[in-house]
């Protein structure tokens, strides 16, 4: 798959908020053991905060990775934040097995300031619903965010549309 290119003329770089998404090589499985997953969760969470940013939505699903994130300094490149994330797990995939973890590049959306956040954590977490993992967001345990609660955004979707 080719990389995807940046959009010229954008800066990548400060207090933005961005969707992204990121996939494995060749849709390798390599989120589906609880000990990698919780080493690549908390390792988001950390790159984050090294690199100025919060992780308002994130989702490991087996082949992918979704993030809703903002910058929160002046200085915060999205590009140095993705980077820092995919190198590091990338080392700690190698240490498991061979091969690479990451497709080059990634996907992403700058969110304008007339989207809504919530609609894009909506569909993060929904993502495991719709791939027929679990039947409830709360079932999944590789989506989270450093900025809220779960159940306060689980609560915000199900007043949007209920999950039962």
């Amino acid at each position: 798959m080719a990389r995807p290119t940046r959009l010229d003329g954008i800066s990548y770089i400060g207090l933005k908020a961005y969707f992204v998404t990121s996939c494995t090589l060749d849709r390798r499985k390599a989120f589906t053991s609880h000990e990698f997953c919780e080493e690549c969760r908390l390792e988001l969470l950390a790159t984050s905060r090294r690199c100025g940013f919060t992780a308002t939505a994130y989702c490991f699903m087996p082949d992918h990775v979704h993030l809703l994130s903002s910058g929160n300094r002046a200085d915060a490149s999205l590009p140095a934040f993705i980077a820092e994330f995919k190198q590091r797990t990338g080392f700690a995939w190698h240490k498991r097995s061979d091969g690479r973890l990451w497709q080059k590049g990634y996907y992403e959306h700058i969110l304008r300031g007339d989207e809504a956040h919530l609609s894009v954590a909506r569909y993060i977490f929904e993502n495991p619903v719709r791939a027929g993992l679990v039947n409830d967001p709360r079932q999944y345990a590789w989506l989270g965010s450093d900025r809220f609660p779960i159940e306060d955004i689980l609560s915000a979707l199900e007043a949007l549309r209920p999950y039962r």
